[in-house]
């Protein structure tokens, strides 16, 4: 099957913007001049946004970045969301906090998220400049300015996605899986994909794989795509939805 078939639904991770998804939508094109891609925006710097869905075409892709691929779960878990022929995990996870019960005993301790959304409210813009940083954020992350326009930001969104993010723990879909790693991310570390993930292919990088390995991670996903048979994934997420409605 051909990149140019799919559709693509892709959403960015905390803090962060669609522009943090131009580079790798830009290698995927390189791939699919024709592919259409629609962008989910959580409002962080502007307006929250999701794609209408009948604007979304057969056989979907649905890649999320870093908290962007459990938002994603959450919103195709809907039930009037579109059938998805595989998911595209890049710094993802289906659990962000510390289990005592996971193999490599991974994740977040639940104190310092506490800590995260207490100093969120007190010094927001402090908040998301020690996370880019520590996400490797890198300066061509946005063409005029290092970082967004944290003067906009919206404090409701961002304290309600970290929320979300604290609290995520779901089991992963039935519908083909890509699991994207970096090997230096110390904010969703190895040990934890590792543990979020039966199948990971990982690189050299930080949390800001998207844009510092556009090129790596395209290719990891078309690579992928073309071994996918949309059809019967796409008929394997409709049986699954239904099987968990009932």
């Amino acid at each position: 099957m051909t990149v140019a078939r799919f559709d693509f639904l892709v959403c960015h991770g905390w803090g962060l913007s669609p522009a943090n998804l131009q580079p790798l939508m830009g290698a995927l094109r390189t791939h699919a001049p024709d592919a259409n891609f629609h962008a989910v925006d959580l409002g962080f710097f502007g307006s929250a946004r999701t794609p209408e869905w009948h604007r979304l075409s057969q056989p979907l892709i649905a890649i999320g970045h870093s908290y962007g691929f459990a938002y994603l779960q959450r919103l195709l878990a809907q039930p009037n969301a579109p059938a998805v022929a595989g998911h595209v995990s890049v710094c993802g996870f289906n659990r962000f906090c510390f289990s005592p019960s996971s193999p490599q005993k991974s994740g977040t301790p639940l104190r310092l998220l506490n800590a995260m959304l207490q100093r969120l409210a007190a010094d927001p813009v402090a908040t998301l400049t020690d996370f880019y940083e520590r996400a490797g954020l890198p300066e061509v992350a946005y063409p005029e300015a290092a970082y967004p326009d944290l003067s906009a930001l919206n404090l409701d969104a961002l304290t309600t996605h970290l929320t979300s993010l604290r609290d995520t723990n779901f089991a992963l879909p039935a519908a083909p899986l890509l699991a994207l790693a970096a090997a230096d991310d110390v904010i969703v570390p190895p040990a934890l994909s590792e543990d979020c993930f039966n199948t990971l292919s990982m690189t050299s990088g930080t949390h800001a794989l998207p844009l510092t390995h556009a090129d790596w991670c395209a290719a990891q996903i078309v690579n992928w795509l073309g071994q996918l048979n949309p059809v019967s994934s796409t008929h394997q997420a409709v049986r699954h939805a239904v099987d968990s409605a009932r």
